[in-house]
């Protein structure tokens, strides 16, 4: 015994004290160091073929020696051939978490199941306990930051508050939904399940390629479009009006799988946000192929007659809109949400130029009577180009939401939820 200790009977408790306090502070950096890293998008996943039978039986083992300390048992029910790609150790993240709050609020005497299925088609993962459950009113809370549903029980089973926020996230980057069933006195189940599988994702992708497929053939018609109002060339407009009909197809290809995948994967998660984003920007892709034919019928009827000033200020706006439909389409192929904000902010001054355009048109029809048809239909072009860049801000607005669920509107308001 030091002297401090034989001195003070109180010493031994208070460095007891003093060291879990120490260890609690350094799971809460730990925790919130990690929960900002997978939030910024900075946490890489390494997928690869994960038995969740296997994963569940080296999570247990690990958290064996704390259950049997509180005289909990741990039981496994396992399909078999229940596998997931992800990340494995992401994967463990998740079930330690799940775990290590199930046997913390169990009573002396307690069961914790951990049950690996199916839902549908889906591979699942629940973890149940025999402990006081979740009031009802609660449950839609307890994935936020720091929230403890009875704070009083915090104090016999410490805790961050972050496990439950970070299980939320990490499920998410896999593409999965998590869920609670909980009654008061009944215990709790989570449920995590996984919104794909391997046909599953394969079809997700191959509807993504076609999308980005239809968005090059639409990059193609606005070009085009232009190039034949430029060079005065009939012939080149009626080969975009005729091209229209692919972009048509492309669009009802889309659209059906889009709904198909839908109504009969039930997707949860990114993927719901992706499907729902796709028929969004399928839609929009289809209209400003429509723009690009009225354009292209614009440039049918000014074939042959001479060029003049005011075609300057329509290429400066067909170069920008161009570039602002390029970059939109980048943004969701990268599911980069930045470079889809710098699509949205480019939108104004895109306005501008059409107002700019116009003016100096109605200009040249006040002063020159003989050029009124010409400038109606360069009027005409200059509207079509600014409806092309409000859908090419719609899809960058689209690919944030499905990059990071945020709702965005009207130049990049992130709308309240």
């Amino acid at each position: 015994m030091t002297e401090t200790e034989a001195d003070d009977p109180e010493a031994p408790r208070l460095v007891e004290l003093v060291r879990r306090q120490a260890q609690r502070m350094r799971e809460l950096i730990d925790d919130l160091t990690d929960l900002s890293l997978i939030e910024s998008g900075e946490v890489a996943l390494s997928p690869e073929k994960v038995d969740l039978r296997a994963l569940a039986g080296e999570t247990a083992e690990e958290l064996r020696a704390t259950a049997r300390s509180r005289d909990v048992s741990i039981r496994i029910e396992s399909s078999d051939g229940v596998a997931v790609e992800g990340d494995r150790r992401r994967l463990g993240q998740i079930l330690r978490n799940l775990l290590d709050n199930a046997v913390k609020f169990s009573p002396a005497g307690g069961t914790v199941r951990i049950r690996i299925d199916r839902v549908g088609r889906k591979p699942s993962l629940v973890v149940e306990d025999d402990g006081p459950g979740i009031p009802l009113a609660e449950q839609d809370r307890i994935f936020q930051r720091f929230y403890q549903v009875d704070r009083s029980r915090s104090k016999v089973r410490p805790g961050t508050g972050l496990g439950l926020a970070i299980v939320k996230h990490l499920a998410q980057l896999h593409g999965a939904e998590v869920t609670v069933a909980s009654r008061p006195g009944q215990g709790s189940a989570f449920r995590v399940t996984f919104g794909r599988d391997a046909a599953e994702k394969e079809r997700l992708e191959a509807l993504r390629r076609r999308l980005i497929l239809m968005g090059s053939e639409v990059e193609k018609q606005i070009r085009a479009s232009i190039e034949a109002l430029t060079e005065g060339s009939a012939e080149n407009a009626r080969a975009v009006i005729a091209r229209d009909e692919d972009v048509d197809r492309l669009e009802n290809q889309i659209e059906e799988e889009a709904i198909q995948l839908l109504a009969l994967e039930q997707p949860v998660a990114i993927d719901l946000r992706f499907l729902v984003g796709v028929l969004k920007i399928n839609n929009d892709l289809e209209r400003i192929g429509d723009h690009a034919v009225n354009i292209a019928e614009g440039a049918e009827r000014l074939a042959g007659r001479p060029p003049f000033q005011p075609a300057i200020g329509i290429r400066a706006m067909s170069e920008m809109v161009q570039a602002m439909l390029r970059q939109s389409l980048d943004a969701f192929i990268a599911r980069d949400a930045a470079l889809a904000q710098k699509v949205i902010e480019q939108d104004d001054v895109l306005d501008a130029k059409n107002e700019g355009v116009i003016r100096q048109l109605l200009t040249y029809m006040a002063e020159t009577p003989a050029l009124i048809s010409h400038c109606l239909e360069l009027i005409s072009v200059s509207k079509n180009l600014e409806r092309v860049g409000d859908l090419a801000t719609n899809i960058a607005e689209d690919t944030i939401f499905i990059a990071e669920a945020k709702l965005v509107k009207h130049h990049g308001v992130e709308l309240a939820r």
